[in-house]
C-alpha cells in the first residue's frame, strides 16, 4: 500500500489528522466501472492484489492471457515475484484509469534466468570487441579471441561490436552446444553512424554519455556507452523493419543523474532538454520525502541483497503529495520475508514524457556500498515494456 503525505505550507505533518476524503469512493454511483488489463508476460507471481480507490484489497480477475482490475479511477496494484533461491521482488503501481490507458503490466519481475537450461555457443572474433546473444555477452581487448556464451535454446540473434563497426546475425536456431562461424566485423559488418546531440541543462560537473539499445526480432542488446554528446547508432543498412533502437543520454554527477530516453529514427530530435537535478530528497527505509520536484511520475526503488521493493506512482494519482511510503502490512497474504532488510541501495526517480522523449531525474543512495540487482532488473523491465 502506498501512503501519501500532502503538502501543507511547505511541510508535511503526519501527526495531524488529514481532512476527510470527499473524493468519489468505489461504491459511488457517480463513477462508472472500468477494466485495466494487466499483461503478465508469462510470469507466475507469488501474490497479486489490488484495490479500487481506498477500497478493500482483492484478487484480480483471471482473464487467461492477462489479469483484469475492475476499478472506478484510482487504483493500487501489488505483485510479488521470485523465489527463496534467487530472491524476491515486490512491485507496486499506483495510477488512475485514464493514465493507464486501460492496460498495464505486472510490476514485479522474477530472476530472469533460464533455470539451468542453457547451451554453450562458442566462437572466435577477429577484432577486439564484444559479442552478445540472449542475456550473455563476452568482451576482449585483444584480437583473434575466443568466446563462450550461455544462451537459452531456441531462435536467437547475435550482435558483435568492434572497431566502431557492428555485425548482426539473425535467426540462429540453437538446439545444442555449437561452434559459431568466425566473426569479422570489418569484413562482414558496417560502421556505426554518428549523431551529434545538443543538451540543454547540462552542468559543468556532469559526465555525459550516450548509449544505444537495439531490439531485434530475437534479441536485446545494449551497445557500448560512448562519452560525450555524439551518439553511435546502428546503421540503417543492418536494420530490418521490425528492429527498434533506443537512444539513452545520461548526465551524471555523483549520486545525481539525469537521463533522456527515446526511440531513435532518422527524424528523432537532436536537441534534448534535461530535467533539473533533484534536491532536498530525504530517504527512509521504505519511504521518500521531497519538498518540490518536477511534474511527472515518481518511482522509489529499494533493495537489500536479492530482495527488492519498489513503487511507481503517476502524476494524477500523486496530486500534491510530498512523501511516498511503501506499506504492505495491510495487503492480505503478503509475507514478511518478501520485504527488504537493511537497505543497501535505494533510488528515487521523477519522470515525464515531452515530445516523444522520456526524461528522468534521479538520486540514489547506497548505504552499504554494495552492488544491487537494479541493473539486471531495469534491463529486463526495459525489454518487457518495449516489446509490448
Amino acid at each position: 500500500m502506498l501512503v501519501l503525505l500532502m503538502a501543507c505550507d511547505g511541510s508535511s505533518h503526519p501527526d495531524i489528522d488529514p481532512p476527510p476524503d470527499t473524493s468519489p469512493q468505489p461504491d459511488s454511483p457517480s463513477l462508472a466501472m472500468n477494466v485495466v488489463s494487466v499483461e503478465t508476460f508469462g510470469e507466475a507471481p507469488l501474490l497479486v492484489m489490488y484495490r479500487d480507490g481506498t477500497g478493500p484489497w482483492q484478487k484480480p480477475v483471471d482473464a487467461g492471457q492477462s489479469l483484469e482490475l475492475i476499478v472506478h479511477d484510482r487504483y493500487e496494484l501489488v505483485a510479488v515475484c521470485g523465489d527463496a533461491v534467487n530472491g524476491f521482488d515486490t512491485g507496486i503501481e499506483a495510477s488512475t484509469f485514464d493514465e493507464s490507458g486501460g492496460s498495464t503490466f505486472l510490476p514485479c519481475f522474477g530472476s530472469f534466468d533460464a533455470g539451468g537450461k542453457t547451451i554453450v555457443a562458442s566462437g572466435t572474433m577477429t577484432q577486439p570487441g564484444t559479442v552478445a546473444m540472449g542475456f550473455d555477452s563476452a568482451t576482449s581487448t585483444t584480437a583473434n579471441w575466443t568466446f563462450q556464451l550461455a544462451v537459452e535454446p531456441g531462435v536467437q540473434d547475435l550482435v558483435a561490436l568492434g572497431n566502431g563497426r557492428l555485425l548482426i546475425r539473425r535467426d540462429l536456431n540453437l538446439a545444442a552446444a555449437l561452434t559459431l562461424p568466425g566473426i569479422d566485423v570489418v569484413a562482414d559488418g558496417a560502421a556505426l553512424q554518428s549523431v551529434r546531440l545538443q543538451l540543454t541543462g547540462a552542468q559543468i560537473d556532469d559526465a555525459v554519455s550516450t548509449r544505444i539499445t537495439l531490439l531485434t526480432g530475437n534479441g536485446f542488446f545494449s551497445l557500448d556507452s560512448v562519452p560525450g554528446t555524439t551518439a553511435k547508432v546502428a546503421p540503417e543498412s543492418l536494420l530490418v523493419a521490425t528492429d527498434r533502437q533506443f537512444l539513452s543520454i545520461e548526465a551524471a554527477a555523483g549520486p545525481i543523474s539525469r537521463h533522456a530516453f527515446m526511440r531513435y529514427t532518422d527524424v528523432s530530435p537532436t536537441e534534448i532538454p534535461l530535467l533539473p537535478r533533484l534536491a532536498n530528497i530525504v530517504f527512509g527505509p521504505s519511504r521518500v520525502t521531497w519538498s518540490t520536484v518536477p511534474d511527472g511520475d515518481v518511482e522509489l526503488f529499494t533493495a537489500s541483497g536479492s530482495i527488492s521493493l519498489h513503487a511507481t506512482a503517476t502524476k494524477g494519482w500523486l496530486g500534491t503529495a510530498t512523501e511516498l511510503v511503501m506499506d504492505t502490512t495491510e495487503v492480505p497474504g503478503f509475507l514478511p520475508e518478501w520485504r527488504p532488510g537493511a537497505i543497501d541501495y535505494r533510488r528515487f526517480t521523477v519522470s515525464q514524457v515531452t515530445g516523444g522523449v522520456s526524461l528522468t531525474t534521479a538520486i540514489e543512495d547506497s548505504p552499504s556500498g554494495k552492488p544491487s540487482p537494479l541493473r539486471t532488473m531495469r534491463r529486463a523491465t526495459f525489454e518487457r515494456r518495449n516489446r509490448r
